[in-house]
């Protein structure tokens, strides 16, 4: 009895204690960002652009054979099937690559981001994204139009795209 106690007090200890090491563990922003050492500011960077082009490549090829499984039948479904393959194709193709951009201009652009207080909450992700959108040439107003959305938190994020939503339906 006194083992089964035991077992069961450790395992409530462990998951009260995991559940508070999570809550506690900080989000890669701004403040993750300005703790890290250049050289593990590059790494992160190096790895992310690595690891999103990898299953750009996975799934722009899940879409190759999407789309050529169902251009052979020429029903409406596979007609579909065909066409959303080819789309999602080239949106992966379109937002999910890094060619040409060097990993320290991701890393200076970042650097620059955070510095202004203001972006500091910034999802690490999302910083990456914008830096790849500026170096693109996206225009400076979409740019900050971006910005703050992303500074808001996730829970009024979610009522604006909701929002959005609702007057698209």
């Amino acid at each position: 009895m006194k083992k089964e106690l035991f077992f069961m007090f450790f395992i409530a200890a462990t998951m009260i204690f995991s559940t508070k090491l999570y809550a506690e563990q900080p989000k890669n922003n701004g403040y993750f960002w300005e703790k890290l050492n250049p050289s593990a500011k590059l790494a992160y960077v190096i790895g992310y652009v690595e690891g999103i082009g990898e299953l750009n490549l996975e799934i722009r090829h899940q879409m190759n054979v999407i789309t050529l499984l169902y251009d052979e039948e020429k029903t409406e479904e596979n007609k579909y099937l065909s066409k959303y393959g080819k789309e999602m194709g080239s949106y992966f193709e379109e937002h999910y690559q890094y060619f040409n951009i060097p990993y320290r201009q991701l890393v200076e652009g970042i650097d620059a981001l955070y510095k202004e207080y203001i972006n500091k909450t910034i999802t690490l992700v999302d910083a990456i994204d914008l830096v790849k959108a500026e170096i693109k040439g996206v225009e400076k107003n979409q740019i900050e139009k971006r910005k703050k959305f992303m500074r808001l938190n996730e829970e009024e994020q979610g009522r604006i795209m909701q929002k959005d939503e609702e007057k698209k339906n």
